[in-house]
């Protein structure tokens, strides 16, 4: 029997062992196993990724930060706002299931889910969003400063900054721009740089990409904890991943 059927039976129509080309799940969606593992439903950021390596969110681009836009009434759910000149250019619904944030003026600290956006031509500078809630509570004016913040799980990679946000581990290689799940909770397998000790927490490694090394500084991310077993450099050791939670 495969360790996945159950996950059938409870309506995956995608399992963790398998990659797509289109989106069989909300992206940052989080499904979990009865063995104490959780996946998170994630995009690939345009590079692949390979099995048992640290996925990373995307970075915001600086074109949809603190930004103003037109007047948004109580109700409306669309909207066309200003942005800086696109660069890189903005796919159709790369903010989808992600939020827009009002981060000063007026109605700052609100925030809604956004369902869908407009593709944004390199250089472009004005984007249409489809909430999935109308506007409540506070219209936006033209003071209203906002971000728009894709999920995390949009656009991940493997990387060396450690400054980024862990998203998880795939169980599988990931084809360029295809969807997975990433193991995000639970014992996984992951590459180690290093040779961190039992219970050793881990965070992103800085110099070899998709791995983990010893948690050093207060402001790295904790990946996990080595579980079971010491690090063994370069190779691939039980990590009990606690990312996101």
């Amino acid at each position: 029997m495969s360790n996945f059927s159950a996950l059938k039976i409870r309506g995956w129509a995608q399992t963790p062992r398998q990659i797509s080309s289109t989106r069989n799940h909300e992206v940052g969606e989080v499904r979990y196993t009865a063995d104490g593992r959780a996946f998170i439903y994630a995009k690939d950021g345009g590079s692949g990724l390979s099995t048992g390596k640290l996925a990373c969110a995307k970075a915001i681009d600086s074109d949809v930060v603190n930004k103003t836009g037109s007047a948004v009434a109580i109700g409306e759910r669309q909207m066309t706002l200003t942005i800086t000149a696109a660069n890189p250019a903005i796919a159709e619904n790369e903010f989808a299931n992600g939020f827009l944030h009002i981060n000063d003026g007026t109605a700052a600290g609100d925030s809604y889910k956004i369902e869908s956006n407009t593709a944004v031509a390199l250089s472009g500078t004005s984007i249409t969003l489809t909430l999935a809630e109308p506007i409540r509570g506070t219209a936006l004016t033209t003071s209203s400063e906002f971000t728009l913040v894709h999920n995390p799980a949009y656009g991940v990679s493997h990387t060396t900054t450690q400054a980024s946000t862990p998203v998880g581990v795939p169980l599988v290689d990931v084809t360029a721009n295809y969807y997975a799940w990433l193991q995000c909770l639970g014992v996984a397998a992951v590459l180690i740089e290093g040779t961190p000790a039992v219970g050793s927490k881990v965070t992103i490694s800085a110099s070899v990409s998709g791995a983990v090394k010893k948690f050093a500084t207060a402001e790295d991310p904790v990946v996990g904890v080595m579980f079971g077993t010491a690090g063994v450099n370069g190779e691939y050791k039980p990590v009990r991943l606690c990312i996101g939670h």
